[in-house]
């Protein structure tokens, strides 16, 4: 393999660490472009264990960068108070699916330092990884496409229903996030009842819930990529629900980036 095939076929992974690690796609992109001009030049082919090698570049030009771009992260919840190192090691960590071992290459730190900084970070996550999940609308068949992918993404399903209310059987289990399915004749105004009736006040709290949902939701509609449609909603393309990978995307950037 070329070393600028493994350049494409990871271009898009690099511009978004790049951009959340940099507060700013714009600056992560000048970033990007700045870390791969010396591979490009100097290497002419690759293997797939080279792909640490190039997030190393990365990391070494984002570490060049000064931190002047921390008002990005006023609006994306729980990330605003970690600590610059902290969100790329869980960037590599939880979004890019790097071992620790991987993330001491890519950023210059030792294997127990790189567990310490993870650590700390998830202190402030630890009601949401792995994410305690539930699924609501849709037909069966979306519901169980859902189950899977969760399950191949290392979360948990802790409830599904057709509805938008949790199952009474399971009232005092409350989610870490939640997963909206709407069918196909759902109108967008549908969807926005739906989320409604999921948030504190809402007909999920009059179901007999002990406590109030405050985190993410996340709705599966029409949308051909992942939205932010407000501080807490975020939708995915209905359509992606049999894509491990791309469930588990999405759901990390609402773990992370919602309030």
């Amino acid at each position: 393999m070329l070393w600028v095939d493994t350049v494409e076929t990871n271009f898009e992974r690099l511009r978004r660490y790049a951009a959340f690690a940099c507060g700013c796609p714009r600056v992560g992109d000048n970033v990007v472009e700045e870390a791969l001009e010396d591979p490009l030049k100097t290497r002419s082919s690759a293997n797939p264990s080279d792909l640490p090698v190039l997030f190393q570049h990365l990391d070494q030009a984002i570490r060049r960068q000064p931190f002047v771009h921390a008002e990005t992260f006023s609006h994306l919840g729980r990330w605003r108070f970690l600590q610059p190192m902290e969100r790329r090691v869980m960037l590599l960590t939880e979004l890019e699916q790097f071992s620790c071992g991987s993330i001491a290459d890519i950023t210059g730190l030792s294997v127990a330092e790189v567990r310490g900084l993870l650590g700390r970070a998830r202190m402030k996550y630890a009601d949401r990884f792995p994410a305690r999940m539930a699924v609501y609308g849709g037909g069966a068949k979306a519901r169980w496409a859902a189950a899977a992918a969760l399950h191949a993404c290392g979360h948990h399903l802790i409830w599904e229903s057709s509805g938008t209310v949790p199952p009474a059987e399971q009232p005092s289990r409350m989610p870490s996030a939640i997963l909206l399915i709407c069918d196909e004749d759902t109108h967008p105004e549908g969807w926005a009842a739906a989320l409604h009736d999921l948030v504190p006040g809402g007909a999920a709290d009059r179901s007999g819930s002990t406590g109030t949902f405050d985190g993410p939701v996340i709705v599966a509609n029409d949308v051909t990529r992942i939205e932010r449609l407000d501080e807490r909603a975020w939708a995915m393309p209905r359509a992606k629900l049999q894509d491990s990978d791309y469930v588990r995307e999405a759901l990390v950037r609402a773990l992370l980036f919602s309030s």
